[in-house]
């Protein structure tokens, strides 16, 4: 739930205007992130993706 409500504060930040709700920001989480094991596997991931965005 950290990171939920964490993504939660960053989204707020770059539009004060929009109001999202924790359960939508959790699907947003959900269907956005990923988690690997190790670097290797985590290159292998970032290789299949298609695009990337700046942090």
């Amino acid at each position: 739930m950290d990171l939920t409500n964490f993504l939660a504060q960053e989204l707020g930040k770059s539009n004060p205007l929009v109001n999202i709700s924790l359960s939508d920001v959790e699907k947003i989480k959900e269907q956005y992130s990923c988690c690997a094991e190790d670097e290797l596997a985590y290159q292998k991931t970032e290789l299949s993706c298609g695009e990337t965005y700046p942090s």
